[in-house]
């Protein structure tokens, strides 16, 4: 987790597993904000090591009217 979520559940740079209804962090707003966010990193195993993936097809939809800001990306 990056050093400006103060209010993360996981430490800065701690591995950890999700699992079904295991918090992974708290949506928030510090610094510069324009609104309360959260980012998220997915890394996976694979040959040449740990490889970024995109989160967002693993996420449900948002429970409100909100999107994910990867469906805006062209």
């Amino acid at each position: 987790m990056p050093a400006m979520a103060p209010t993360a559940i996981p430490a800065p740079g701690a591995r950890t597993r999700g699992g079904a209804g295991r918090a992974l962090g708290m949506v928030g707003q510090s610094g510069n904000a324009s609104a309360p966010h959260l980012h998220l990193e997915l890394r996976q195993r694979q040959r040449q090591g740990l490889v970024a993936m995109d989160p967002s097809p693993l996420l449900p939809a948002p429970p409100q009217a909100g999107r994910i800001a990867a469906d805006l990306l062209p």
